[in-house]
């Protein structure tokens, strides 16, 4: 009985002396300090990373670098902390760590920190896919993608590793293993590693990615593991399918374009086209979330669509969308069309062609929305899609409708087509389309006949007052203008009376025989040798090669006179020059 008194005594004054040398409880206290590079002098740049660990209580702090430009390493945090704690402090950069310790004081420790270390090599792992929270349908594939950076230095012998929480859920396609060897990283490479799994069953599981390298040694980022949470699995929504065009109760053109998209967490095993009832067309294993679409004829004016598809899980399930009414158009058309034919053109001016005639349309005239045409020459190549050109392209793009009646409508179109609009086979194409933008056409041919014309300026020659044998000082100018449609030669011939009569000039005294008027083609040929005028029985042949006008200007040419006055010959004299245009 007396030991165990004694015992129990003894127990007693051991607590109630552990309990008078007591630490006081933790409160905040700072550490602070400066961060150096490994020269010891120079100081690491703002924003280098720190850790601090009181190891008496595991508490670990994170701060970084902050000091003014002149103290850039300094560094300060507050932790909880009783005096004489250990504290221990780490701080890293890209390539170099370094840590020191220090013991707490009553307030702070100063614990300074050089970076003269290299770093060895750690990962950072970062999974991209699949997302935290994400769903997919029983029997769903998908990856999971992760990519892997090292870090510090150079990577050996490396390798990454997936695992779930729950193993059932999701599992990895066969032949898949969890391991997988990625050999050798430089430091800041990456490589994107990838596992294909199936949602198995019903449920929820995370997925991690770990990653290593057999180069690694301490690791100050803690970044070499990246968890993904809540990644479901089940089977119980229908595809959800959006029909995107057309739109409900609109009128469409043949073949009709319907445009949709289907979601679904499973594949989609096929898509069926809907028209009253009747499937008409299937897409079998199309693509979630893109744009999907069927082309089809519909044969019948009015109509009502739908789409439905059934993914591919165990429970086939099927989602509809529509049913959207639908009316089918009609094309407009051309059914009488006329022009005149043959065309004779005005020399120097334009002439007003018209193309007219009927258009139809089932839908009645007034979906007729507008009638344009062109009228174009096809023996120099042009087209109806050209653009204009008075030689060879005319376009009406704003065709008079009139006479509306019905499903049908009169047309007029009109051209002025200018003198040097070139001859041969011309076509007018009339169109006409309907409110959406349904057109269809028609043409009619005619010929445009050759148009051989010329004009002379100034009308009259002015030779002035000469002398007896005496010539003309310089040329007297006369310009030739083509104002027909085809490549010309000139005929010339003078008289004075008759046309016939074999005169240049009807002087007061005398004549002035055609042969003392002369000219030529280039300028100051000398009179002698210029070439005499003749007379209308045999008048003078020039080859000219006149060609018509083009569309950037006026086809002309000059020729060059002069008069020589014979002896007994006086007053005032008269006479005429006749220029005749013949084809080339």
């Amino acid at each position: 009985m007396r030991n165990n008194y004694f015992c129990a005594l003894c127990v007693v004054l051991v607590i109630v002396f552990s309990r008078l040398v007591a630490s006081p409880p933790p409160e905040p206290k700072t550490v602070y300090g400066t961060v150096y590079m490994s020269d010891e002098v120079t100081q690491a740049p703002s924003g280098t990373d720190i850790m601090i660990n009181n190891t008496n209580l595991s508490q670990v702090t994170y701060a970084k670098t902050y000091g003014p430009p002149t103290q850039t390493g300094r560094y300060s945090a507050v932790i909880l902390a009783s005096e004489g704690d250990l504290i221990y402090v780490r701080a890293w950069n890209a390539t170099q760590y370094g840590y020191n310790t220090g013991t707490m004081g009553p307030t702070r420790v100063n614990v300074d920190i050089t970076l003269n270390i290299s770093r060895p090599s750690e990962t950072n792992v970062t999974i991209t896919v699949p997302q935290d929270h994400s769903f997919y349908n029983m029997g769903a594939d998908f990856n999971v993608t992760a990519f892997i950076q090292v870090l510090g230095n150079n990577g050996l012998d490396c390798n990454a590793t997936i695992s779930f929480s729950n193993s059932s859920v999701i599992v990895l396609f066969s032949g898949e293993n969890n391991d997988i060897d990625l050999g050798n990283i430089l430091l800041w490479d990456s490589v994107t590693v990838v596992w294909n799994v199936t949602a198995n069953q019903t449920g929820f599981t995370n997925i991690a990615v770990d990653a290593s390298c057999g180069s690694d040694g301490i690791n100050l980022e803690g970044l070499n593991s990246d968890t993904v949470i809540n990644i479901s699995s089940s089977d119980y929504l229908a595809p959800n399918i959006t029909l995107i065009a057309p739109e409900n109760n609109t009128r469409q053109n043949n073949p009709v374009v319907f445009y949709y998209n289907v979601t679904d967490g499973s594949p989609i095993m096929n898509c069926s086209l809907i028209v009253d009832n009747v499937i008409v067309a299937t897409t079998p294993n199309p693509l979630r979330n893109a744009l999907l679409n069927f082309t089809q004829t519909i044969s019948t004016k009015n109509n009502w669509w739908a789409i439905n598809c059934t993914d591919s899980s165990s429970s086939h399930n099927t989602g509809s969308a529509g049913f959207y009414n639908l009316t089918i158009n009609s094309f407009p058309s051309v059914s009488v069309i006329d022009i005149l034919d043959p065309i004779d053109l005005f020399a120097a001016s334009a002439r007003t062609i018209i193309c007219n005639g009927t258009i139809f349309d089932e839908d009645g005239y007034p979906d007729i929305a507008n009638v344009n045409a062109t009228l174009f020459n096809i023996d120099y190549g042009s087209y109806h899609e050209d653009s204009d050109n008075n030689s060879i392209h005319y376009t009406d793009t704003s065709c008079t409708i009139y006479n509306q009646v019905g499903n049908m409508a009169d047309f007029n179109c009109s051209f002025d087509v200018v003198y040097y609009a070139l001859n041969g086979s011309w076509v007018c194409n009339v169109t006409v389309g309907d409110l959406i933008n349904a057109s269809n056409s028609s043409e009619v041919y005619a010929t445009v006949n050759e148009l051989l014309a010329i004009g002379a300026d100034p009308s009259f020659i002015n030779y002035g007052d000469l002398g007896i044998t005496e010539e003309s000082p310089m040329d007297l100018i006369v310009n030739i203008t083509n104002y027909g449609n085809i490549l010309l030669d000139l005929e010339l011939y003078g008289y004075a009376i008759d046309d016939n009569d074999g005169l240049a000039m009807n002087c007061t005294k005398s004549n002035i025989s055609v042969d003392w008027e002369r000219f030529d083609l280039d300028s100051g040929t000398d009179y002698a040798l210029m070439t005499a005028l003749q007379n209308k029985s045999s008048p003078n042949s020039i080859n000219f090669n006149l060609p018509p006008r083009t569309e950037i200007q006026e086809s002309a040419k000059e020729t060059y006179w002069k008069l020589k006055i014979p002896e007994l010959t006086g007053g005032i004299c008269n006479g005429k020059i006749v220029f005749t245009a013949v084809p080339d």
